[in-house]
């Protein structure tokens, strides 16, 4: 099975992950307009998803790429 993304496959990934982040900074701001106290949650948990959606995306923009060929 092959885990490896190809050089396409990596920059869709990040750029859909940066897109995601973008779309919870989004939504904590209209719930921050809410002032429930239940809400308060849902916008932990929705930074805590930039957090990780950045740092995956990051680490795939980072990542030093070889291309091997048999020739």
């Amino acid at each position: 099975m092959d885990l490896l993304l190809t050089q396409k496959e990596s920059d869709r990934f990040s750029a859909w992950l940066r897109h995601e982040a973008e779309s919870n900074r989004g939504l904590i701001v209209q719930m921050e307009k809410m002032k429930s106290p239940s809400i308060e949650m849902l916008i932990k948990k929705n930074k805590q998803e930039i957090v990780a959606f950045l740092i995956v995306a990051d680490k795939l923009d980072g990542t030093e790429r070889v291309e091997i060929s048999n020739s």
